[in-house]
């Protein structure tokens, strides 16, 4: 093997080391905690011009709210069709834009929650946010699909992984300063992105965070709300009677690899 090639070679698994590591868990920082209604499946969560807006799941019982983030009261509701379920929730420019979970449907309303149209994807919708140019979605899979904000077409699809394995059942999302962290169905951990390789960068462990809710195994952590500039994160879960703020995680370096030296 020629020097040229043993150096590429020594590079190559260098590289594929450092990718492949296990992710590691920081434990959530809790500030405090606020009233959530126990009613809400809560299935997107997302602040837009100081405002927090709520997607809730349900035949028969989704909506969409304007929540007041201290008292967990809706200043502002609208259902949805009984035949919809709601999903994850993200705002852009004036509109806000809501999943349907198995109907291909994504649809828009102003800031006062007014319907203002609808538009189509194919698969299952899970989690939505919008990283400033474009949507991002998971359908409970591994992967996160890209679509473009005026007609939501696909541009980018990319698996998530976590020591080299997949990370399945991605749900509701949030874009977090160039991150996606993303709720993982039934875990109490959320996977904090890297949304150009797709390497899960770190976990955020809410373990034993109380739901101030009878226990129910379908009421799981489930929500993640953050407002640009802020330091604190907003978290709830299904039917949860608390929401809380937690403190943004501070992040280990991304792994380099540096090839070795003959």
């Amino acid at each position: 093997m020629t020097k040229h090639l043993s150096w590429l070679v020594a590079a190559c698994l260098a590289a594929t080391a450092a990718w492949a590591a296990p992710a590691p868990v920081i434990p959530a920082e809790v500030i405090t905690h606020h009233p959530h209604d126990t009613n809400s499946f809560t299935q997107g969560l997302t602040f837009h011009g100081g405002r927090l807006y709520e997607s809730t799941g349900g035949y028969g019982s989704s909506r969409l709210m304007e929540v007041d983030r201290w008292t967990g009261q809706a200043l502002r509701r609208t259902a949805l069709d009984r035949q919809l379920f709601g999903e994850g929730l993200a705002a852009a420019g004036d509109t806000l834009y809501q999943l349907t979970w198995k109907a291909g449907h994504v649809l828009t309303y102003d800031m006062r929650l007014r319907r203002t149209g609808q538009l189509q994807y194919r698969g299952q919708g899970w989690g939505l946010t919008f990283d400033g140019q474009q949507f991002i979605r998971s359908n409970g899979s591994a992967e996160l699909i890209w679509h473009v904000a005026d007609d939501f077409s696909v541009v980018r699809r990319l698996t998530v992984r976590d020591d080299g394995k997949p990370v399945r059942q991605l749900n509701e999302l949030e874009w977090v300063d160039g991150l996606v962290y993303a709720n993982v169905w039934y875990s109490p951990r959320v996977a904090i992105i890297d949304p150009a390789t797709g390497t899960v960068r770190a976990w955020l462990d809410l373990a034993g965070l109380d739901t101030g809710n009878a226990p129910n195994k379908d009421n799981v952590l489930n929500g993640i709300a953050w407002e640009p500039g802020s330091e604190v994160l907003w978290v709830t879960g299904k039917r949860w009677g608390r929401m809380y703020e937690i403190q943004r995680p501070t992040l280990p370096a991304p792994p380099r690899a540096e090839p070795k030296s003959d």
